[in-house]
Order: structure tokens, then sequence, then C-alpha cells
């Protein structure tokens, strides 16, 4: 009858409301837990915390490739052909420990103040040696690294040196062997204090996030109760 087909229209559309309720209310307690996690990923502490190891991140990032050419505390170099007479003479004109050496625009080694005012000392070093070519009296176990070397790279073969080759400083060199400069290498150890000092922030600012996160997980929580669904009337039209 008439009668009949509305009434049963009326309770399909009561039922599929119904339904839509029990939907949206099937799991308050999943639902509280997301609203939770997206305050607490929101809130200014925990954004504060994730900038901080953000840029902290980056810092490092810095640090493991640094640009090598600012850190070389100058680029004065003599040609390979000259004699030794007249590289302990440049030595003269500034105070640098170690200098480069070159041959056609490349580098071929390295020369220290001691060593040659060594060579030319005693009784018959002048004698002996000043007329020598300086290509015949190049610092040996030299460390050369290129441009654009990870800074850890660059730490591990100067400073895992021994004896009196550790306080050699590092020559820098571009992709084409040219000779850009001399790093000293009491940089490169400030270079590795900064890395660890950094790397240390970086390794308490997680565990303390961590601790938190575990915090708020042991923390008890009252669930709010869920919404009774409302009984449709079976004869209403």
């Amino acid at each position: 009858s008439p009668n009949h087909d509305r009434v049963c229209g009326v309770n399909r559309a009561s039922r599929s409301e119904n339904r839509c309720r029990k939907r949206s209310s099937r799991d308050p307690i999943g639902a509280e837990k997301t609203r939770d996690r997206n305050e607490s990923s929101h809130s200014p502490v925990r954004r504060l915390r994730q900038t901080r190891i953000v840029i902290l991140n980056n810092e490092i990032d810095a640090l493991h490739r640094p640009d090598l050419v600012s850190l070389c505390g100058h680029s004065t170099a003599l040609p390979a052909s000259i004699k030794v007479e007249t590289a302990y003479e440049s030595f003269r004109a500034h105070v640098h420990e170690f200098i480069g050496v070159t041959q056609n625009g490349r580098m071929v080694g390295m020369i220290s103040r001691s060593q040659i005012s060594q060579l030319l000392s005693g009784q018959f070093g002048f004698a002996l040696y000043a007329r020598h070519n300086l290509l015949d009296h190049l610092l040996p176990g030299m460390v050369v690294v290129m441009e654009g070397t990870p800074l850890i790279e660059v730490l591990e073969l100067a400073l895992s040196r021994r004896d009196d080759e550790f306080h050699h400083d590092v020559a820098l060199v571009d992709a084409h062997g040219a000779f850009l400069g001399i790093i000293p290498v009491p940089t490169l150890v400030r270079q590795q204090s900064r890395l660890i000092r950094r790397q240390m922030h970086l390794a308490a600012d997680q565990s303390e996030s961590l601790k938190k996160k575990n915090a708020e997980l042991k923390k008890p929580r009252s669930w709010p109760r869920p919404p009774i669904a409302q009984k449709a009337s079976f004869w209403q039209i």
C-alpha cells in the first residue's frame, strides 16, 4: 500500500543516517589519540626542539663538507726549479712554516722552514746543499687533499699520522692538481672539536626527545566514553 511504502522509505533513511553516525563515532579512542598526536606535534616546545635538531643536522652537514679553501692559512708557493739557497732566503720574507712547491702549474711537494734550515746548517751544510735543486729536497710523507673532499676524510688522513709528520700542514689542490693553499694542522684540530661538539649536542637533543615520547606513552589517560547512537523511531514519518 502507499502508506506502507512511505513508512518503509522513512525507515530506510533513518537506518542509513544511524549508520553514518555509528561510522563517525566507531573509534572515539583512535580519534582522541590522533587529536593528541596532532596537538603534540604542533606544540611550540616540540616545534622548537624539531627546529633545533634540523639546525644541528644542517650545521653537521656543513662541517662534514666545508669550503676547504676557507680553511687555508695561506697560498704561498715556490717553483721547483729554484735552488735550496733561494728557498732559504724566501722564508725570511714571511712567517709560514710550510709552503708549497709547484712545477708547470701543478703541485709537486712541500717544504718547511725547519727542514731547509736544518739542511743548510752545520759545518758543511751550506756548501753541500745550497746549490741543489729544491725538487730534490721535498718533505716526505706529505698529505695532499683535493678540493671538495669531506672533512672526515681530511681529518682521518691528517690526524692519523705519527711522529713528526703529524705536525705537517696539509696541502690543498683542485681537480687538476693546481695548488690552492696550505691548511694548518691546528685549524683541522679545531674543526674536529667543533664537529664532535655538534654531534654531542644533536645526540643529547635526540635522547631528550625520545625520553619525552616514552613518558607520553606511559602517561595514563582517561578516554571519553563513546556517544550513544540515537535510535530511530520506527513509525516516524
